[in-house]
């Protein structure tokens, strides 16, 4: 991956200063835009934590890879109980080897972060739900699991919100089936408490209001984005597909002139693209299909208007990284799609094909990016900044307006 890009290297270096300085972090990822940062300490702990076990550049990296190994495990778990014709073993290399999962959340960049919380989100809402509940937690553990991955999200990105109405449907749910009892509001409560314990810090110092500055900023009908809602809805959806192109190069233009300077990424790239493309028109098709349970419908569906309807107020365009934190609903709505290729040996044979194409094309891409964009360009500069406990050898931190001490 991109380790030069200004964005990502901003993200290390918000652990990096922590680490040299030992200052307390007050505030997280910055919001460019609106010249603000995301409240909470959790994103300069989460990378420069595992400095304290392990002082070389790669250690925040396996911080995030075991994150987002463990939440797509938990996923690839729920997922196979549902789609039980499925191998588990296929299912887990699907999931680890999408473009997204793959090239996102292996990578010390904010949104990385979010799929863990969000796989935990995602089973934790399904538990309890009626008709998608199989049986992998107890009420009280799912409710657990709900309010941490909002206490997590909160210092990470500003989609939070958007787990918020799922949250609500949950409850509404728990309370109309009457399995709802005072313990679930107790552990929903605990759960959202142990994330947020590192932003209590800035609460106190800054005020309760802080944390819904960024996300205040950044609200407002947006005329504009009435005119999206089929690149809000693919995009979503491209989630669970091969989506190719947006990971080859960082501008569109350049990435025909890649794929030519590099022929033999070229099978890969057309045959794996054209599927790529096919994938979210199987998983609307799958809406309309009797054979798909209506409760997987309905809740897909819920997912793509909260989403087109969210950017109705916010003042930012329909970026596809500001609802990643979606990404197990999509994962889910792909694999609707996909169901027929599951019926059989010779289908899952080919869909097997398909994961193990992905696999040797992202393999190739890696091995291209190592020597062009990576890390291991200029490692030593990342190690002197870490000997020396000196984040200015690697870079300068942007400086956001920060609210006034109240």
């Amino acid at each position: 991956m991109n380790f030069w890009k200004d964005d990502e290297r901003q993200i290390y270096l918000l652990g990096l200063e922590w680490f040299s300085t030992g200052l307390w972090p007050y505030f997280g990822p910055d919001v460019v835009h609106t010249n603000q940062q995301i409240a909470g300490a959790l994103q300069p702990l989460l990378v420069g934590l595992p400095w304290h076990i392990w002082r070389q550049p790669e250690a925040p990296f396996l911080l995030v890879n075991l994150l987002s190994f463990s939440g797509l495990l938990l996923l690839a778990v729920y997922l196979g109980r549902l789609f039980p014709q499925l191998p588990r073993s296929l299912l887990c290399l699907w999931l680890f080897t999408l473009p997204w999962t793959l090239n996102i959340s292996t990578h010390v960049y904010n949104p990385s972060y979010l799929l863990f919380a969000s796989c935990l989100f995602f089973v934790a809402f399904c538990e309890v739900m009626p008709y998608l509940r199989v049986g992998l937690l107890a009420p009280s553990w799912a409710f657990c699991m709900m309010g941490f991955a909002i206490g997590w999200s909160i210092q990470l990105h500003l989609s939070w919100p958007l787990l918020l109405p799922l949250l609500a449907v949950a409850l509404l749910f728990s309370w109309r089936d009457r399995s709802w009892r005072w313990q679930h509001g107790l552990m929903l409560a605990i759960g959202f408490m142990v994330p947020t314990l590192a932003l209590l810090p800035t609460i106190v110092k800054y005020g309760i209001s802080v944390p819904f500055a960024p996300m205040l900023a950044n609200s407002g009908i947006n005329d504009a984005n009435a005119r999206e809602p089929l690149t809000i809805v693919a995009r979503l959806l491209s989630f669970g597909a091969y989506e190719l192109p947006r990971f080859l190069t960082e501008r569109s233009q350049d990435r025909w002139p890649f794929l030519l300077a590099h022929p033999y990424l070229l099978p890969f790239f057309l045959v794996l693209g054209a599927v790529g493309v096919v994938q979210p028109l199987l998983a609307l098709w799958s809406l309309a299909k009797k054979t798909t349970p209506v409760s997987i419908r309905i809740l897909i569906v819920f997912c793509l208007l909260e989403v087109c309807g969210a950017f109705l107020a916010s003042s930012r365009p329909p970026t596809a990284r500001n609802y990643y934190i979606l990404f197990p609903f999509a994962a889910l709505a792909a694999l609707s799609g996909m169901s027929f290729m599951f019926n059989s040996e010779r289908r899952r044979t080919w869909f097997g094909c398909l994961v193990g194409l992905c696999i040797a094309y992202q393999g190739l891409l890696a091995l291209i990016h190592l020597q062009q964009y990576s890390l291991y360009t200029d490692r030593d500069r990342v190690v002197e900044a870490l000997r020396a406990h000196n984040h200015h050898l690697l870079g300068d931190r942007r400086s956001p307006d920060l609210p006034a001490t109240l």
